[in-house]
């Protein structure tokens, strides 16, 4: 897990914890430490396989559930952050930069659902500028 998937899993698990309006220390007797389940809600460490799941066990929460929320949130962030970099370039209508930008991406040759979309972004976003714009059939594709 990168660094910042470590960050959204304790951010995702301290609000899950306290809508179950549950404290550390409720929460962590006999698994482990109170210290250890604020680390992992501030990312600054992870949790073995058995704890997280005694702990997602004890809330009521599936594993599946709780890598659902993990990932939406991530995809999210990511998303969000992308437009954030891409707004002020479409807004200034620097087609250039927005069809660098889309080349630089679909030549990464990744098909995660994130990359994907950011790359129909992109497209969208220089269709609205230069609605001539030939989308690459490798693209269409994927």
């Amino acid at each position: 897990m990168d660094k910042n998937t470590v960050n959204q899993a304790g951010i995702v698990f301290q609000k899950l914890r306290k809508q179950r309006h549950l404290s550390t220390k409720k929460l962590a007797k006999g698994i482990l430490s109170v210290s250890s389940v604020n680390k992992f809600e501030t990312g600054k460490t992870k949790l073995s396989f058995f704890k997280l799941g005694s702990l997602l066990k004890r809330m009521d929460i599936s594993l599946d559930d709780y890598y659902e929320q993990i990932e939406s949130e991530t995809l999210s962030d990511s998303y969000n952050h992308f437009l954030n970099k891409i707004e002020p370039i479409y807004q200034g209508n620097d087609l250039l930069t927005l069809k660098a930008i889309a080349k630089e991406e679909t030549s990464k040759n990744n098909e995660e659902f994130i990359n994907l979309i950011k790359t129909a972004s992109l497209i969208s976003f220089i269709k609205k500028i230069d609605s001539n714009y030939l989308v690459e059939d490798m693209i269409v594709k994927k």
